[in-house]
């Protein structure tokens, strides 16, 4: 059975209080288009703020959960923050939400405690969500570059010409960073020479100055 969750008006005000400061950093989770509330990774994974807080530690004598806001989402996608009782912490959050029967789970961004921070928050999130868009680009820029057909295309440069220029760029720098830089390029395991039993860095910098010599 549910426990009863009356929430005072407090609650109300906290979760207006975080609204507000989401927006003001750009977080509108009314938007269903927007970018907290894209299918995308899991932002919980770029969140550096808040830790997942004891809430056994918390209750109060005699009290089932704590009382916390949580994002409400309707039917369209359009979400808004709401009082709710926090039950469990973990990976997920066990709550109940005001106005429901039966607990639900959510993940930690979607949830705060009255004692945190709705500034700080918003601010990490805000930075979250630019991570993951970062973490986006760069794995969308893999993708491409793993899937591009090269089957069909005419070398960029002649055998000889590429083993000149290898040899020019060994003379300027060490291999361990030509192969950095080609690894990075291509983004090709196979590259990485200088893994676990290979060469260290400063091995490679006196090979190539002997055969730049």
């Amino acid at each position: 059975m549910a426990p009863n969750f009356h929430p005072d008006d407090k609650a109300y005000q906290f979760a207006k209080w975080v609204t507000e400061e989401c927006l003001d950093v750009g977080i509108d989770w009314a938007d269903p288009e927007s970018l907290i509330n894209k299918r995308s990774i899991p932002v919980t994974y770029f969140l550096e703020y808040p830790v997942t807080p004891n809430i056994e530690i918390k209750k109060q004598a005699g009290d089932e959960g704590v009382a916390g806001c949580c994002v409400d989402y309707d039917i369209e996608g359009s979400g808004v923050w709401v009082p709710c009782l926090i039950l469990s912490a973990s990976k997920l959050f066990t709550i109940l939400v005001a106005g429901y029967n039966h607990p639900t789970q959510v993940p930690r961004h979607r949830v705060l405690l009255l004692d945190e921070h709705p500034r700080q928050y918003a601010k990490s999130l805000h930075k979250a969500l630019r991570d993951r868009e970062r973490a986006e680009t760069f794995l969308r820029y893999n993708v491409y570059v793993e899937n591009m057909p090269t089957a069909d295309l005419p070398p960029l440069v002649c055998d000889l010409c590429l083993s000149d220029l290898l040899l020019r760029m060994r003379c300027h720098q060490t291999q361990w960073e030509i192969s950095r830089i080609l690894s990075s390029a291509l983004n090709s395991k196979s590259l990485a020479k200088f893994g676990d039993g290979g060469e260290t860095r400063d091995e490679a910098a006196a090979s190539d100055s002997a055969e730049c010599v």
